[in-house]
């Protein structure tokens, strides 16, 4: 095997280990038991880095993209805002005034979600999220279970 010059073998387990379960974690969601999600995980990932000696401090600070935070938090805010204002409510009404058939219900939200999440980074509230889902259906008067959208069913 060829050894890394710039990191010693520990180091570099560590880091591999490291990765791969936050990869896992973000892949997942969550992990119930200890209730870390998404951001909770990268966090941790980020901090186990520093205190292994992968990443020294400065490198930590200088791998973050302050502008990409700014832009993410940006996002949430007017998603939050968009959500109390009622909007999403405003789509998935829409999305059942239109359905005719299951296949309708399943495609309208696939389109909607798709056009939503293309502008709205904390997709959440749109109507292919599990909750948002559920609302659409009951709206619609259709089965959620008949639609393989959100959760274990998500691709």
């Amino acid at each position: 095997m060829d050894r890394m010059n710039w990191m010693p073998e520990t180091t570099s387990a560590a880091a591999w280990l490291i990765f791969l379960a936050t990869y896992a974690v973000v892949a997942l969601g969550t992990i119930p038991v200890y209730r870390i999600d998404r951001a909770g995980a990268a966090l941790l990932g980020g901090s186990l880095m520093v205190a292994t000696g992968v990443l020294s401090l400065e490198e930590a600070y200088q791998a973050v993209d302050f502008n990409t935070i700014v832009l993410l938090l940006g996002m949430m805010i007017v998603v939050a805002n968009l959500r109390l204002s009622g909007f999403f409510r405003v789509i998935t009404r829409w999305i059942a005034a239109y359905v005719g058939r299951p296949i309708t219900l399943l495609g309208m939200i696939i389109f909607s979600s798709g056009v939503l999440s293309a502008f709205l980074v904390n997709d959440h509230d749109l109507p292919g999220d599990d909750p948002a889902r559920a609302r659409t259906c009951d709206t619609a008067k259709a089965k959620p279970d008949s639609l393989p959208l959100g959760g274990r069913d998500r691709v």
